[in-house]
């Protein structure tokens, strides 16, 4: 790609591009803004001709800005639109979105890591959730993060996001295992 092309990307950052469902792309940049509503299925649905297009919402890094940076999806994963921040939708489509977001947007809090285990390309994690045993897994080259507050965030393979709210107040045992990670 040349400098040109990546100046011109650049450039087009606060373009919103929305694919209809034939995968042909219309720019939105001087249309009408983006609306979003959740249909009778409860999914939420890019609205346009008919019922809407129904999408799914993913949050971008950084996670430390929840309400920034929320990437639509069609059924197939692939990206319809980006909304840079919840603010610029109007108060219906901003309501569907929260409703949507406190679905999506729940997140496991670790009490207590029993072990983790390595495998071939994954770790095997045993923790403690609300008092009660949980085993997820997580790729190898998925390391936790350390966000901004101190928080520890980790990804499973299933897009399942575990937090560790105060890691230094984990017992001697898991904070352990969890430093070996972090480093």
């Amino acid at each position: 790609m040349s400098s040109l092309q990546c100046n011109r990307m650049t450039e087009r950052d606060k373009t919103m591009r929305v694919e209809s469902e034939s995968v042909q792309t219309r720019d939105v940049t001087n249309a009408e803004p983006i609306r979003l509503s959740r249909g009778e299925d409860r999914t939420l649905r890019v609205l346009g001709d008919g019922d809407g297009m129904p999408v799914n919402v993913r949050r971008c890094f950084p996670w430390e800005q929840p309400t920034k940076f929320l990437s639509l999806c069609d059924k197939d994963g692939n990206e319809v639109a980006l909304i840079e921040d919840l603010a610029d939708l109007d108060s219906d489509s901003r309501d569907a979105m929260e409703e949507q977001l406190s679905i999506v947007g729940f997140t496991l809090a670790v009490s207590r890591i029993a072990s983790i285990e390595k495998e071939i390309e994954i770790r095997n994690w045993s923790v403690e959730v609300d008092g009660i045993g949980r085993t997820f897994q997580t790729e190898l080259d998925e390391w936790p993060r350390r966000l901004s507050d101190g928080t520890v965030l980790i990804r499973d393979v299933a897009g399942d996001l575990y937090t560790i709210r105060c890691p230094e107040e984990l017992d001697e045992r898991s904070r352990h295992q969890l430093a070996s990670l972090l480093e």
